[in-house]
């Protein structure tokens, strides 16, 4: 395959650079049945091959290709007697870094990669490998051989593979939990910027270290060190997670409690060459769930426990080493008529009051729970019965010295003792609550009594007027009530009720009953409220809820159109006609806020001047006539 005899000269041929002297020398001639078989040879294992193959002469002239080589460019292509740029690149010279040049100035195998070229379209990639053809003799360079491989699917699976590090890369960094992958060595690999932050290591600073001098965690409570996690993973070959109270220890000394897993990382034949640990930041997770269970087993006005932690504990404790376990029940007095007298601001704060008190006063391990609206209950462990009492005598003295809003602070307790496992803690709950509401009746009468006169006493302070105003509505109630034969248990009723008819007035602003100037619509609304007020008052008490009905009538009218009810005529009860009346004369013969005082002759005309509309007209003529002596 030599270009030329030997006896045949011509001038080097330059190839971008590189001279190739021709050669000068015969070959030793080799027998025609010799060179026959070698170019059977040669031409057999050209054409086996499945990559495209082209021999050159040293000019880089094609000599000779196979049938890959025509396959990759085409039958239509004449490549035979062109140099190889001319015929696979359309270039007049060698491009730079030719792999075939490259060859033949090292005298060594070079390769390229190369675009797939063919009629001006790319099919894909090639990868090039020259080789230089040596005579074997003179050691001669003879020609150039190119081997052309497809590595289309492999540029495109390369491709993938970079896409695929690309997304887990960006994956790895974007993720919001701290990442840590780890060789088979325990030695860390990389970090994401995640757990930088939680561990306070660098990437570069971390890479080769052991995972557990970079992953520092410890037990929250006992503060022992915990065992690595990535070694778990290692010696059993599944996912590990962490147990609850983990905290790891930053490379500042920062604690946070975290969560945890490792998941092995194996290769095609399924062995771990590898651990990634997921974990993240829970600190503020574990507050807002501690305190969630706070508030669901505490109350939310009182702070104490609430029925449902109350209901659990007492599950817990009803064991025969926490005998004898005495049960305390509690309930509020005069609540309901706090709340309708002075409003639910005030009641709230009375039972925060009496949670403070009974906290104060019963020990740390003792269970103490608002388990109703006015009621509390507290479990006493390993306490007899009369233990619980002195308890309760502490709380009892600790009430006394204690006001709301000037009012007194009262409770009612009953307790019960449970001395075998036999007994039935429901029975013992049962037993305490009678207890209580049996000593409630004894108690609880007197505590509204006494909260009917604090309500007096309020409402007197917010109007100087109220008080001379209701006594001497009194007096003309009962003035009238004997002017009308009465019976004297009517008249000492009707006393009373005179007095009390403006009591549900301890909810109105002192703005609106002390305003100088006339009411306006609103504030009118807002004034004739008061009836009900003091109906609902009056209600709480048992012996007092007769005088409920008369405050409630006693802005009726005799035509209808009076309120809360709008009743009409004799179906507005007689005391509440009567101390209509009275107090209408009173209120225009007395100095107001927003008017002078009007005579008393101006005042029994208006009264007339109403009878048969807003008052009743036989009554109107009896306190003329009898009461006012006119």
């Amino acid at each position: 395959m030599s270009r030329k005899p030997k006896d045949c000269l011509s001038e080097p041929i330059n190839h971008g650079g590189v001279k190739i002297e021709k050669t000068t020398k015969r070959r030793k001639r080799m027998g025609e049945k010799d060179q026959d078989s070698a170019k059977k040879l040669i031409n057999g294992m050209m054409h086996s091959i499945l990559d495209g193959v082209v021999i050159m002469d040293a000019d880089l002239t094609i000599l000779e290709v196979n049938e890959k080589m025509t396959e990759l460019y085409g039958e239509s292509v004449s490549l035979i007697g062109k140099r190889c740029y001319e015929a696979f690149q359309k270039r007049t010279s060698p491009c730079e870094n030719c792999p075939v040049l490259r060859s033949l100035e090292t005298m060594k195998t070079r390769s390229k990669v190369i675009p797939w070229m063919v009629d001006g379209h790319q099919k894909g990639w090639l990868e090039v490998f020259a080789f230089p053809l040596m005579d074997a003799s003179s050691g001669e360079v003879e020609g150039v051989i190119e081997i052309f491989t497809d590595i289309t699917e492999r540029k495109e699976l390369e491709k993938r593979i970079t896409a695929e590090k690309e997304l887990f890369k960006t994956t790895l960094l974007s993720v919001c939990d701290g990442v840590i992958s780890i060789d088979a060595d325990g030695k860390v690999l990389i970090l994401n910027p995640v757990a930088e932050q939680l561990t306070g290591w660098t990437q570069e600073e971390a890479v080769g270290r052991p995972t557990e001098e970079v992953f520092h965690i410890i037990n929250e409570s006992t503060k022992e060190r915990c065992d690595n996690p990535a070694q778990r993973v290692f010696e059993t070959g599944v996912v590990a997670e962490l147990s609850n109270h983990i905290l790891l220890i930053s490379k500042d000394g920062v604690e946070r409690l975290i969560e945890d897993s490792a998941a092995p990382t194996k290769d095609e034949q399924g062995n771990i060459i590898g651990v990634v640990l997921v974990f993240r930041d829970v600190t503020e997770k574990k507050k807002q769930r501690d305190k969630i269970t706070f508030l669901s087993f505490r109350d939310h006005l009182t702070g104490i426990y609430n029925r449902r932690f109350f209901e659990a504990e007492l599950l817990r404790l009803d064991t025969e080493r926490n005998l004898p376990i005495t049960m305390i029940m509690g309930d509020v007095n005069g609540l309901k008529l706090i709340n309708d007298s002075f409003g639910h601001s005030v009641g709230d704060e009375l039972l925060i009051k009496i949670a403070e008190i009974l906290k104060k006063s019963f020990r740390a391990d003792d269970i103490i729970a608002r388990v109703g609206g006015d009621e509390y209950a507290i479990l006493l462990p390993r306490t007899d019965h009369s233990e619980a009492w002195e308890l309760i005598n502490r709380v009892m003295r600790s009430l006394k010295n204690e006001k709301v809003r000037d009012l007194n602070v009262s409770i009612s307790f009953g307790l019960a003792t449970k001395t075998d496992m036999s007994e039935s803690t429901d029975l013992i709950i049962k037993m305490a609550e009678d207890h209580m509401y049996n000593n409630k009746l004894f108690e609880g009468p007197s505590v509204r009594g006494r909260m009917i006169d604090n309500i007096i006493a309020t409402i007197n302070e917010k109007s100087t007027k109220e008080k001379a105003h209701s006594e001497r509505v009194s007096k003309l109630c009962v003035a009238l009530g004997e002017a009308l034969n009465l019976e004297s248990i009517e008249i000492k009723t009707l006393k009373a009720f005179a007095i009390l008819h403006d009591i549900g007035k301890i909810t109105i602003a002192d703005a609106i009953l002390n305003k100088p100037d006339a009411l306006t619509e609103k504030e009118y609304n807002e004034i004739k409220r008061h009836s009900e007020i003091g109906f609902r008052i009056l209600s709480t008490v048992n012996d007092m809820s007769e005088l409920a009905d008369y405050v409630l009538y006693h802005h009726e009218r005799w035509d209808g159109k009076g309120y809360p009810k709008g009743l009409l005529g004799d179906a507005i009860p007689l005391l509440s006609r009567v101390c209509a009346i009275a107090d209408a004369y009173d209120a225009m013969t007395s100095e107001r806020s927003y008017r002078p005082t009007m005579t008393q002759e101006f005042a029994v005309e208006e009264l007339q001047k109403n009878a048969g509309t807003q008052f009743d007209p036989e009554l109107v003529t009896v306190f003329v006539d009898k009461v006012l002596g006119l």
